[in-house]
Order: structure tokens, then C-alpha cells, then sequence
């Protein structure tokens, strides 16, 4: 027993020896943070998207806009169809905040034919620290029938 309680000691002293040392400190990269250079866009008591229920053809559609560096966004697009239709799309009309109003900077359509759901996407040019936002036409052609709705994507601030 009188082993026993030198190294119970000896272990107590490594180990209040231990909480006595700093630990060692690393700084990771401080992450980038992007000065706006207008003040945010108001938040729009609007609905995101509207279509219209008694459509035959087209059901769905959205959009989600994604800052991919690079003085780049990403604008991802999906429309669905109530079955397959000749033609299925979106017309990506990208808008920059100003700081009073949005602008449309560009425009793009993407689709496809023979479809009932569409995935689709567009890359637009961006400034840093300005606000971007997408508003979508999301379409379908069958028949001779064309019908439309609207959706309106989240807004990023570009890097």
C-alpha cells in the first residue's frame, strides 16, 4: 500500500502539471467578411412563385441563386410538368440591387424537350459586395397550349 500512494501522487502532480500548461494555439484563416456597398434589399411581403392551379400542363417551378466565387452566381432552375410536355424551361432574369431598386443585369433561357421535369442552371457575372436575386419565368409548350408562372429566388450578397 505505501507503493501505491507515491505514484498516485506522482500521477496527480502530471496531471495538475497538465492543466497548467496553455495548450497550444492555431489560428485558422479569419474567413473573408464582404463589405455591401449599399444597404440590403427591403424584405418583400410577396408570395415567392405563383402557378396557376387550373393549369393543364405546367405544376411547378423554382430557383435558387448560389455565390460561387469568383465574381460568379450560380442560378439553379426546376420546372415541372403535369406529364410530359414537347417543351419545358425558364427564362433566369438576374437582378443587382442598387440600393433603391433592382435591376435586371441579365437574362437566359434553358430547357429541354420531351420532358416532365427540368433541371437547369445559369452562371452570371457579379461584383463583390453588391446583392443578387434571380426571377424566374418557368414555362411549358404542349398542344398548341403555353402557360407560364413566376418565382422569384432567395437574394445572396457576392463575394
Amino acid at each position: 500500500m505505501k507503493q501505491v500512494k507515491p505514484l498516485v501522487y506522482m500521477f496527480a502532480v502530471v496531471v495538475c502539471s497538465m492543466l497548467l500548461v496553455p495548450p497550444s494555439v492555431t489560428h485558422a484563416a479569419k474567413p473573408s467578411t464582404i463589405e455591401a456597398k449599399t444597404p440590403p434589399p427591403p424584405i418583400e411581403m410577396t408570395i415567392e412563385g405563383f402557378f396557376d392551379p387550373s393549369f393543364k400542363y405546367l405544376d411547378q417551378g423554382d430557383s435558387n441563386t448560389v455565390d460561387k466565387g469568383n465574381q460568379t452566381a450560380e442560378v439553379t432552375v426546376t420546372t415541372i410538368a403535369k406529364q410530359t410536355v414537347a417543351s419545358i424551361g425558364a427564362t433566369i432574369y438576374f437582378d443587382k440591387w442598387t440600393g433603391s431598386a433592382w435591376v435586371q443585369v441579365g437574362s437566359q433561357t434553358v430547357s429541354a424537350s420531351n420532358k416532365m421535369l427540368f433541371n437547369g442552371y445559369a452562371v452570371f457575372g457579379t461584383v463583390s459586395g453588391y446583392y443578387y436575386r434571380a426571377r424566374t419565368v418557368h414555362w411549358v409548350s404542349n398542344n398548341g397550349t403555353y402557360e407560364q408562372g413566376n418565382y422569384t429566388s432567395n437574394t445572396i450578397l457576392a463575394k
